[in-house]
């Protein structure tokens, strides 16, 4: 069976796993949540360190290529919360790839909750298929916990079912590059797409944008169902506190729309 074991205590022993869960050096408050929802001390313990860079002003992300390459692909000013939580999901997998010779990594966020699959023994049941899916070289993300909404409308591909108990855990591919998934509270990277991760970093995405990491950095993207984590809705977000994001994302969506729907007219 795979162990999970914290980012700072593992040893690369056989089918052990580390586990980062990233945290802003104030956040004891999210912390003390996660402990007394039962997660592992260790892993609360020893948290990643996230990079803030919520007060950092526009006018200084500016003069950043890949702040530049965001606003552009996004069509939107980029929240420097954002770019904080892309730095620390990239210094975390970089850690992982140069420092350590595990095949995966398990990485959460600090809002994150457990689901009752996951409180049955699901994550070490799937561990082993994963770990020896990344042993072969397999460059893949599994996401391990999805919103309904989202999954159900991603376009996917099946890929085998594993049983546990009263559980039926399907593995799906994400195969549809106009429907992302989006959230990265809770997910596992195996060795070869961290890889992929680190070359393709400076091309500019958001941290849960996964469609587009499927897309630039060239990996699977998969997903369990049932999820095994979800976020917390009760806490406030540290990357957009304002809501922010949601208000200027829901108008770019429907401005792309409309152009659609004017090129549809248009016959182009």
């Amino acid at each position: 069976m795979c162990r999970f074991v914290s980012w700072k205590r593992a040893q690369n022993g056989e089918c052990e796993i580390p586990v980062a869960i990233i945290s802003l050096a104030g956040a004891r408050d999210r912390r003390n949540i996660l402990l007394e929802k039962k997660f592992p001390s260790e892993w609360v313990e020893d948290y990643w360190p996230a990079s803030d860079m919520r007060y950092i002003p526009f006018e200084e992300l500016n003069s950043s290529d890949l702040y530049i390459k965001m606003k552009e692909f996004y069509s939107r000013d980029i929240l420097p919360g954002e770019i904080g939580c892309l730095q620390s999901h990239a210094k975390v997998i970089e850690w992982f790839f140069k420092e350590t010779e595990s095949p995966l990594l398990m990485i959460l966020e600090d809002d994150v909750t457990s689901s009752e699959a996951y409180k049955d023994g699901c994550l070490e049941k799937i561990a082993p298929f994963l770990y020896e899916e990344a042993i072969k070289g397999g460059a893949f993300i599994c996401h391990l916990g999805p919103r309904g909404n989202q999954w159900k409308k991603a376009a996917s591909e099946k890929i085998f079912t594993v049983r546990h108990h009263k559980y039926k855990i399907s593995f799906h591919k994400h195969v549809d590059k106009k429907r992302s998934l989006w959230l990265a509270h809770a997910y596992i990277i195996s060795r070869e797409a961290a890889k992929r991760y680190i070359r393709c970093f400076d091309q500019g995405f958001l941290a849960d944008d996964w469609g587009r990491i499927k897309e630039i950095c060239k990996m699977d993207i998969t997903y369990v169902v049932p999820g095994l984590f979800y976020q917390e809705g009760d806490i406030e977000s540290s990357i957009d506190p304002d809501n922010k994001r949601n208000f200027s994302f829901s108008n770019n969506v429907r401005k792309r729309g409309l152009k659609r729907f004017f090129e549809y007219l248009n016959g182009s």
